[in-house]
């Protein structure tokens, strides 16, 4: 498994750690290396972001996001890999002192590196958004399971435990989605 993270600008390796963590997440979790740099994980979560601008680039071309124009789309797609790398670093900050009140032992690298990993299904999550209310609610119930995977596989945590946290915070995204 480790070998998928080797050359990390690879693009066959990209796609088969694309492949591994969404069709045997709790495997790619248990074997992902705690140690070396964030390189890995950076460029797979610009590569993220480049594919989930990519997806939303097409869906305002196809105006199943009729209030994008040409432009903001364009934009979203240039921007998209970035935003995602610049949102991770903070958003792994967060995350590695809620694992850590949870009993994680693990350190902001591997925090940063699990939801760089989780970013996979973000194209998949920008399709659904066409989907109303059903498509949010999907997605965000994806990424609480891989959020939970993570929990156990990575930081040795109770898979009760983190269900009740990961499964109310998206409950708690969904209905702000709702009201905003």
């Amino acid at each position: 498994m480790s070998q998928s993270l080797e050359n990390p600008v690879d693009p066959g390796r990209i796609f088969q750690t694309y492949a591994q963590v969404l069709t045997n997440p709790s495997g790619f979790f248990r074997h992902l290396p705690l140690g070396g740099g964030l390189q890995p994980a950076i460029v797979f979560l610009g590569v993220s972001g480049l594919l989930s601008g990519l997806a939303y680039f097409v869906l305002a071309m196809l105006s199943f996001k009729p209030y994008q124009s040409m432009g903001q789309a364009l934009f979203g797609l240039l921007v998209s890999p970035l935003a995602f790398i610049l949102l991770t670093f903070v958003s792994a900050a967060v995350i590695n002192i809620l694992w850590r009140f949870m009993g994680s032992g693990q350190n902001y690298r591997t925090a940063f590196a699990c939801l760089a990993y989780i970013s996979a299904i973000s194209p998949f999550s920008t399709l659904l958004s066409v989907v109303p209310l059903a498509g949010s609610l999907v997605a965000l119930a994806w990424g609480a399971q891989l959020m939970v995977v993570a929990s156990v596989e990575v930081h040795g945590l109770s898979r009760k435990n983190a269900w009740l946290v990961f499964g109310v915070l998206g409950a708690v995204f969904y209905l702000l989605g709702l009201l905003g």
